[in-house]
């Protein structure tokens, strides 16, 4: 297992928490518009995620990164939305 392949789940994460954070938050304020965006790249993540990354090369090591990031895009965007 390489670096970049853990840096690689590890962002994959923080972009996967910080979309879903922010759909939340969009539906929260009653954004609809900026809710189904969201939504909708959430779905396509979530696809390439699963189908390209978890299922073509499972590994605890990339599932702790990819856990890892969601953790980190969590903190990240209720940081700035707090801020806000």
């Amino acid at each position: 297992m390489t670096l970049g392949v853990l840096t690689l789940y590890l962002l994959l994460g923080v972009a996967s928490d910080l979309l879903v954070t922010g759909y939340y938050l969009c539906v929260a304020r009653g954004w609809a518009y900026r809710a189904a965006g969201t939504s909708l790249s959430i779905a396509l993540l979530n696809f390439f995620v699963l189908g390209r990354v978890l299922v073509a090369d499972p590994s605890w090591a990339n599932a702790i990164a990819y856990a890892i990031g969601n953790a980190a895009g969590c903190l990240l965007i209720m940081s700035v939305s707090r801020r806000r």
